[in-house]
């Protein structure tokens, strides 16, 4: 680098410390809209149909068949393997005379609070409260009741099995699954991440009364909305219960699974495998997880169907087994009663744990930056190429996603966004390209948020320099634009 630059930008640096006043009134960047309809609610538009599970689209038809209970029959009614709509593995099955001791439930006060309600028998376990209507793509208030005492139902061994089948996981965990209500269910055999999405780890999430990002469908800006899969788990035990010879235990055990129940946006409560989620964030990695997902009803013009985490089953695709459709048309001949069950968490759970938590979730991708991963699915060459250097036509299964109105800014501040989350070996390439060529401040300043970013954490981002380097690099190119793009400066200067 040119020594006067840097010498420059050093000048510049000590001069805007002097100057520097923190402003402590911003509320952050980005928020959640209230003017995006929940995937997870009923779509009966026709263009929807692209979204609809077909034999053709990857599904793997199965018989329906009892796995005998005591009491409570499984019925599972498809399975399918990764792929095409379907973002993990899975089943979708019925539960038959379902005990009800694990569910859900809701109050609604129109003028003051509503409350969505994990419970196990009568123990809330997992909350989302609402400022009035309970509006599904409205951030809301997350609360833990960490207050779950797990009973014999969830003993399974497949689960604690490092790479264990998941069909051997599915038949271990009927009894756990006979503690639902009488439902459809799909179980996703995914990963989540260890934290809440907003730099909490799972198990030290704070209860306050804060709407968080997460808890509905994010919105990324310009008409842009990332998906409603679930991504992210909160703790429901007590932190009091945590051993960390189990933790130790588990460490090099990747493939040994949790179990979540999913309740809105990308947030999953965690009902076991509390030791599993710490020894992964203690690795830096994902925990493997069987998600639980209730299924809503639907019904368009032509058909009727169930769908959960933005997937769709025809009920013409379901197995040709009368009883099951008899279950079907039970269900959705029902009228949705509220039920009327004012259960508010106010609880504080104090245990500290020896280590910082905080570094442990910095790790972890945010809700937003995970859902500009998912707004591209497939980020590869020929789509930075396009979309970056305009190479090539952006035809074919290249096109990128976007949205009614979105610009080439909006998508190019969502790509670099995107691969600084999964530390791309290009994010470094395309970060410097963009930092000299374009013009638009929000953008360049989207550049060097990421790499502040990526120096928070320790990676170097494949530059070629280590973190002194990049640090030397950000203050050459503050003293380039200082004049021209202050506020750029004024970014650079808060990073270091």
């Amino acid at each position: 680098m040119r020594l006067d630059k840097y010498i420059k930008g050093i000048i510049s640096l000590v001069k805007m410390a002097a100057e520097y006043k923190p402003d402590r009134s911003s509320t952050g960047k980005y928020k959640a809209s209230a003017g995006m309809t929940n995937k997870n609610d009923v779509n009966n538009k026709e263009d929807n149909k692209e979204n609809i599970i077909r034999r053709s689209n990857g599904i793997i038809p199965a018989e329906a068949k009892d796995i005998s209970c005591e009491d409570p029959k499984i019925h599972i009614l498809y399975k399918w393997e990764k792929g095409g709509k379907f973002f993990a593995p899975g089943v979708l099955l019925y539960v038959e005379n379902g005990k009800g001791l694990l569910h859900e439930e809701y109050y609604y006060d129109y003028e003051k609070m509503s409350f969505g309600t994990l419970m196990f028998r009568d123990t809330p376990l997992f909350q989302l409260q609402g400022r009035g209507y309970y509006c599904p793509t409205c951030e809301k208030i997350v609360k833990s009741g960490y207050d779950l005492e797990k009973t014999k139902e969830f003993s399974c061994d497949a689960i604690n099995e490092d790479g264990a089948l998941f069909e051997d996981v599915v038949e271990q965990m009927k009894p756990l699954l006979g503690l639902l209500e009488e439902d459809f269910y799909c179980l996703w055999d995914t990963k989540l991440y260890p934290t809440d999405g907003n730099g909490n780890l799972f198990w030290d999430f704070p209860n306050e009364d804060k709407a968080l990002l997460g808890s509905c469908i994010c919105y990324l800006g310009d008409g842009n909305y990332a998906s409603i899969i679930p991504h992210y788990t909160i703790g429901t035990q007590p932190k009091r219960l945590y051993n960390p010879e189990r933790a130790e235990y588990y460490r090099d055990k990747k493939g040994s699974r949790a179990i979540a129940y999913y309740m809105d946006g990308n947030l999953t409560a965690l009902i076991d495998g509390h030791h599993k989620a710490m020894a992964a964030a203690m690795e830096h990695r994902e925990v493997s997880a069987v998600v639980i997902s209730n299924c809503c009803y639907g019904e368009g013009k032509k058909e009727k169907y169930l769908s959960a985490n933005e997937v769709q089953f025809r009920l013409e695709d379901l197995p040709n087994d009368e009883p099951i459709y008899e279950w079907i048309r039970a269900r959705l001949g029902r009228k949705y009663r509220v039920k009327k069950t004012y259960k508010e968490i106010n609880v504080t759970d104090d245990t500290a744990f020896s280590f910082d938590t905080k570094e442990l979730a910095r790790q972890y991708p945010t809700v937003f930056e995970k859902g500009c991963v998912d707004y591209f699915g497939k980020i590869d060459d020929e789509l930075i190429d396009w979309l970056v250097y305009g190479k090539g036509t952006g035809t074919g299964t290249k096109i990128v996603p976007r949205a009614a109105g979105a610009s080439y800014l909006d998508d190019l501040q969502l790509l670099i966004k995107a691969l600084g989350t999964i530390r791309h070996k290009r994010f470094f390439e395309v970060a410097d390209h963009i930092l000299h060529t374009e013009v638009d401040v929000d953008t360049l300043i989207m550049c060097v948020d990421q790499i502040g970013r990526q120096l928070e954490i320790g990676d170097t981002m494949g530059s070629g320099m280590d973190i002194d380097g990049i640090k030397d690099y950000l203050i050459t190119y503050m003293a380039e634009i200082e004049d021209e793009f202050p506020a750029v400066g004024k970014e650079i200067f808060m990073i270091l």
